[in-house]
């Protein structure tokens, strides 16, 4: 666990700008990781751009998880073989979090709810009360 020290060094000996403003440049931040000390830095900005996007706790828990990975002190290969898959699985639940988003399956429901309502009312000349509404207000 890096202290907020410890953060400040790595981002300046890095260069890692803190703030992620996008589920994709969360990605971009992932693949281009080639240290586990650049993956340790991102994971609380990542977490804290996704609280942003009310995320719920259990996704939170899951992303802990999928960024798990094992440090073999007596291998390296084994070390960065890890971080790899670790880092390819946060890359996967991120994708899948943009494609499964069940704030964007709500707001086409939405949509398509809105679009069957009004369609009747677009082709149809108004009658009666309204048409005399109409021509009031144009005459």
């Amino acid at each position: 666990v890096l202290s907020a020290m410890g953060r400040r060094t790595l981002k300046t000996m890095f260069n890692i700008p803190m703030a992620i403003t996008s589920i994709q440049d969360a990605i971009t931040r992932l693949k281009n990781i080639k240290v586990g000390q650049e993956f340790s830095l991102l994971l609380p900005g990542l977490r804290t751009f996704l609280k942003t996007l009310d995320i719920d706790s259990q996704s939170l828990i899951e992303l802990e998880q999928q960024a798990y990975y094992v440090i073999n002190e007596y291998s390296d290969k084994e070390t960065k073989d890890n971080l790899d898959s670790a880092r390819n699985r946060v890359i996967a639940y991120l994708e899948q979090i943009m494609t499964d988003s069940p704030a964007d399956d709500r707001l086409l429901t939405i949509l398509d709810t809105t679009i069957f309502f009004w369609r009747p009312f677009w082709n149809v000349r108004p009658t009666g009360v309204a048409a005399s509404k109409k021509n009031i207000c144009q005459g």
